[in-house]
């Protein structure tokens, strides 16, 4: 058999031995059972950094101000905060505290001010959290004062910070004039999610898929330890299932996963078993593919100029075509990014043509996001509205299978039917003091909130698309 399964308490890791005459690859599949009704959230240390520079005046602050004080107002009492706010200068404005309504004030009354140390106001806020933290940074701009302002430096401290200090960094861009690979690689190297916040109205939404991601945690720095290689996974959601394809020559190595689980500091190192032989799986070689054509949009900041727009619009045509005459080609996930780079590549094509910088900046920006969303299938966000199921699609893919998605017609009694309309939801099952709920906005923490409140339950989101729900609600 070319697949083992390793099964600990909580955790599954699955591990495919793949072999065709050009490659031998190793796909490892690590899930995260669903938390059990009666669980706690663990507690968070989050730091919550704000570009306040002259360029974030007006709206994109003021909207800013309220998503970072309703994440504020909506964390638990165990959880610690912390704000930080840079310009040219960095100010704490509050270290790591309990969250309260006079650390939500503090935030609504930050006014804006210079340029963008974003260096200074990350590495604040880093070090505030400290050991298992998350660093939730925001800004509009290029980084143009302080130690470090380029990307590759600042990608670089992320990485560094992540994996000696253990601290996670998320990233939201906003608008069209921050700087992309920056923004983008930090959260790469930080393990963290990205937002590419196309508008004001955007920010709210990736601060509350935020707040889902802190209550969802169920296994932080997942590594992956062949022989003598270590492989970053990042981290796991309840409920999620995440994967890496790796090249291999042999599966005599001895395996290991090495993670903490949500609420410990304490690491667990176990032994995975690997499979005895090599066999064919097109799952792996699809998966591996996918993994080409995510690090190909993750390169998209060398698209600067004509020529670059047309090196690149090749290299991704040749993965497309790739695509394409794979045998799962016509899956859910290979479809929509099929779909996505066919988008790409006409867009490289016009830039090749005339090229246009701001033209090329969206391009890079949406790319990224893209590159983000493929390697983070549960994490996928967008503020680009065509983008909407295909991003659920890649969210649907990485949950936790449910047994069904039916309307459960009595516990939609628990709310008036335009309730469910305004959520966007409708009740499939109850477990006890859990509701388990299909939602188009599945990572929406702020609404889970909500319901939770209105309802006086937990809220356990399993994401629907848009058809299922047009056609439940109508």
């Amino acid at each position: 058999m070319n697949t083992q399964e390793t099964r600990l308490d909580g955790v599954a890791v699955c591990a495919t031995a793949h072999e065709d005459p050009s490659q031998r690859l190793l796909m490892v599949t690590v899930s995260a059972d669903d938390a059990p009704p009666e669980t706690k959230p663990s507690s968070s240390q989050v730091a919550l950094v704000i570009d306040r520079s002259g360029s974030m005046a007006g709206e994109k602050l003021e909207i800013t101000k309220a998503a970072v004080a309703k994440l504020v107002r909506s964390l638990q009492s165990d959880d610690r905060v912390a704000i930080v706010a840079y310009d040219d200068q960095v100010d704490l404005i509050t270290g790591l505290t309990s969250p309260s309504e006079p650390v939500a004030r503090l935030v609504e009354r930050i006014h804006p001010g210079g340029s963008t140390n974003l260096y200074g106001g990350w590495l604040m806020g880093a070090k505030v959290v400290g050991a298992g933290g998350r660093v939730i940074l925001l800004s509009d701009g290029q980084a143009n004062a302080g130690r470090y302002s380029d990307a590759l430096s600042l990608t670089r401290q992320a990485e560094i910070s992540y994996r000696d200090y253990k601290v996670t960094t998320s990233t939201i861009g906003v608008g069209r004039d921050y700087d992309e690979g920056l923004m983008a690689g930090m959260a790469y190297a930080g393990a963290g999610g990205h937002y590419f916040a196309k508008d004001a109205d955007a920010i709210m939404e990736a601060f509350s898929q935020e707040r889902f991601a802190l209550r969802s945690l169920a296994l932080s720095h997942v590594t992956i330890k062949i022989g003598q290689d270590i492989h970053h996974l990042g981290h796991v959601w309840a409920g999620e299932t995440k994967q890496i394809v790796l090249k291999v020559t042999a599966l005599t190595e001895p395996a290991t996963i090495r993670f903490t689980r949500a609420g410990s500091s304490m690491y667990e190192t176990v032994a995975i078993d690997l499979p005895t032989e090599f066999g064919f799986s097109d799952n792996v070689t699809l998966e591996a593919l996918l993994a080409e054509i995510a690090e190909s949009d993750r390169q998209a900041s060398a698209v600067q100029d004509p020529t670059s727009a047309r090196l690149a619009k090749e290299e991704l045509r040749s993965l497309i075509l790739r695509l394409m005459s794979h045998p799962l080609a016509d899956s859910d996930v290979a479809r929509v990014v099929r779909e996505q780079a066919m988008q790409a590549i006409e867009r490289l094509e016009q830039l090749e043509r005339h090229y246009d910088e701001r033209e090329a900046s969206m391009l890079r920006k949406t790319r990224m996001q893209s590159a983000h969303n493929l390697t983070e299938r549960a994490k996928a966000y967008t503020s680009e509205a065509g983008e909407f199921d295909a991003v659920r699609t890649f969210a649907r893919q990485a949950s936790a299978p449910t047994q069904s998605t039916r309307l459960d017609p009595v516990l939609f009694g628990m709310a008036p039917p335009e309730q469910w309309r305004r959520w966007r939801a409708y009740p499939v099952a109850r477990e006890g003091r859990r509701l388990i709920v299909a939602m188009e906005r599945a990572r929406d923490g702020f609404l889970i909130d909500e319901m939770e409140s209105a309802l006086g339950l937990k809220i356990r989101a399993i994401q629907a698309l848009t058809v299922e729900l047009d056609a439940v609600l109508s």
